[in-house]
């Protein structure tokens, strides 16, 4: 007899993610079929996750029919490699795969789709004799590769000629973005060449929206898909090629559960069937970089010469010392005022972390805490409120200190409302728009944003770093980071990377015009390496730095966040898993390999009402390992390979 672990559509497999059902005689099926089952007393829909012939001690019931296939076999492996990796019930990664629309049965599908087969099963490195040389190379070749190319126009020159050559073989490329803005540029122009062969896909789309890509993609339809993570698990009939752009972005990696990384899940459909998989950074990962010196990966770059903006570094204690206290130093007010004059546009970005301002006290130095989460509440000029960034809780702007009554009450940080308020009494004239995350709600905001700039509907672009990437629009001369600094004392080992590849990010903003870097620290090594893009030489000293600390790529990570209701009962908690840790994992403490365990309140300590403890697993034992003996318990939360501490 043979059997067939389903998944059941219930909130049932939430508890228990698979069940056991036999197979009748007559019934082929193969994984990512749909049938129905008998459970309880009703029939309901399942997928098939697996087949085996193990057949249970207890008694089981039959599959009443095949009803049509959802999914592809090469997605419930790849569901199954999330599953197992990331610690997620396999019920939860299929949601991830199928619109809500199909999954909630409030659409039927044809008929005709059942009997599609995946090509994508069965691909092998061809095509590309018609792109250059250099490509057909590059692609040719089993290993990944790490294309080292910043400039706009030579990246959508090489996405191009990739794309246009599947289509001439009838294959697929899906081409990923960190962000949907990042998307528009290249979204517009593939489509003006290629027309209803290219779709974009992320999660503002409608439900109704995601379907129809979702039943294109499967049909060979689409050919061209340009998106965000999503896009990775669309049904590819005949998928050739993945692209990840900007493949350093912390974006990358999923924040709810399951916490995937979508370039891990991007190696694996390569290392499945073989594809081509292009990761493109002038300022990859390190972990990335390393796997390209140890020749795990090909690195590509484009041998022809980049028109290079004027770059200008602006030592903010000169303007200290000249009195002037304002985050717009004397130089950049000039140059925006230059910009202006000339009919072009400017773009003031701040990091992530300073995107927004808070209040505290002169007298006492009180700041307004969340009460749930236990961090500085964040300033909304506009609506007169306090909120948190984490949580839902919100107040009113208080008139006195809470704490001495003071009612001298000052305004810190250099949030995107204070840039814009400044700005406009700076410029009164000027055409200004802000880009955060009160504003970016719309569902077409991103590309009524990218419109509004091609069409100058905008001199001054405020907003975090994201906004700077692949606009590629003429009108735009000047960008700005108005502090590089912010952030760059936040307490993780990553932390130097991050601030170069940000001000490397910069750097290919703009092809021609001005680049201004305000800093209190203008001869900070880094900053100098990445403003003369020596990567490689700043790569290796990082690199040794991490051997030597047995940090990533040099050892693996697994972070483990316990959450209590008290901080004493938190790091209680924590101890007694690192203690059932270490005793679990000490068979794998042997002579080539070392685990160490520690733990330690959480850079937010307390979070909707919340307390944090982390649990950081450190290794040079595969994961895939180490994983398995790792205890899954209550109020726990588990990340592995995480990008911050």
């Amino acid at each position: 007899m043979k059997f067939a672990e389903i998944t059941l559509n219930s909130d049932t497999c939430l508890k228990i993610p698979t069940f056991t059902y036999q197979i009748p005689e007559n019934l082929i099926l193969k994984p990512g079929d749909s049938v129905l089952v008998p459970f309880k007393k009703q029939i309901i829909e399942g997928i098939v996750v697996s087949l085996h012939n193990n057949q249970p001690k207890y008694p089981t019931k039959k599959i009443v029919k095949k009803t049509k296939n959802l999914l592809f076999p090469y997605q419930i492996n790849l569901a199954k490699f999330i599953s197992d990796y990331y610690f997620c019930d396999i019920y939860k990664v299929i949601k991830l795969f199928l619109p809500k629309k199909i999954w909630n049965r409030s659409f039927e599908l044809k008929n005709s789709s059942s009997n599609h087969h995946s090509n994508t099963e069965e691909r092998t490195n061809s095509g590309f004799e018609k792109t250059k040389k250099s490509i057909v190379n590059i692609l040719s070749q089993t290993k990944p590769v790490l294309f080292k190319e910043g400039n706009f126009n030579k990246k959508i020159d090489i996405y191009f000629k990739i794309a246009a050559q599947n289509i001439t073989n009838n294959e697929q490329t899906l081409i990923i973005f960190p962000e949907i803005l990042t998307i528009q540029p290249f979204f517009q122009k593939f489509q003006k060449h290629f027309g209803e062969k290219v779709a974009i896909y992320h999660n503002k789309l409608s439900e109704s929206e995601k379907l129809s890509q979702h039943l294109l993609t499967k049909q060979n339809k689409t050919q061209i898909i340009i998106g965000t993570k999503l896009a990775l698990f669309l049904p590819f009939f005949n998928l050739n090629t993945v692209i990840i752009d900007s493949e350093h972005e912390k974006l990358y990696k999923n924040e709810q559960h399951p916490k995937y990384d979508a370039r891990t899940l991007a190696l694996q459909l390569h290392k499945y069937f073989n594809l081509p998989l292009i990761l493109q950074s002038p300022a990859p990962r390190l972990e990335t970089y390393h796997q390209a010196l140890q020749k795990k990966f090909v690195t590509l770059k484009v041998k022809t010469p980049n028109m290079k903006p004027n770059i200008e570094i602006i030592n903010l204690n000169d303007e200290v010392q000249r009195k002037n206290f304002s985050i717009f130093s004397e130089f950049l007010t000039k140059k925006i005022e230059n910009c202006l004059q000339n009919k072009n546009q400017v773009i003031l970005t701040v990091n992530k972390l300073g995107s927004s301002n808070t209040i505290f006290c002169k007298d006492c130095n009180h700041t307004e805490k969340c009460e749930n989460c236990n961090i500085n509440l964040k300033l909304d000029q506009k609506k007169h409120l306090l909120f948190c960034s984490h949580c839902s809780f919100k107040k009113e702007i208080p008139t006195k200190c809470p704490k001495c009554q003071s009612t001298i009450i000052k305004f810190k940080g250099i949030g995107t409302q204070k840039i814009e308020a400044e700005v406009k009494k700076l410029f009164p004239n000027a055409k200004i728009f802000r880009a955060d995350r009160e504003t970016s709600t719309k569902k077409h905001f991103e590309e009524e944003l990218y419109e509004k700039l091609k069409n100058h509907e905008i001199d001054i672009l405020i907003g975090t770093q994201i906004v700077t990437k692949n606009l590629n629009l003429p009108n735009i001369k000047l960008v700005c980071n108005l502090l590089v600094d912010i952030g760059s004392n936040i307490p993780d080992f990553r932390n130097q990377e991050y601030y170069y590849q940000s001000i490397n990010n910069l750097l290919y903003s703009i092809n021609e015009g001005n680049i201004i870097i305000q800093t209190y620290n203008p001869k900070n090594p880094i900053l100098k390496s990445a403003i003369t893009e020596d990567f490689h030489n700043f790569a290796l000293q990082e690199l040794e730095t991490r051997k030597n600390l047995s940090l990533p790529p040099f050892t693996n990570q697994i972070k483990i966040s316990t959450l209590e209701d008290s901080e004493d009962k938190a790091e209680q908690q924590a101890l007694n898993l690192q203690n059932e840790l270490q005793n679990l994992l000490k068979n794998f403490k042997q002579e080539k390999n070392s685990i160490e365990i520690t733990n330690y309140p959480a850079f937010l300590p307390k979070k909707n009402n919340k307390y944090i403890w982390q649990t950081l697993i450190s290794s040079n034992t595969p994961l895939n390992e180490i994983i398995p003996n790792i205890p899954q318990q209550k109020n726990t939360k588990i990340d592995i390979d995480p990008v911050s501490q």
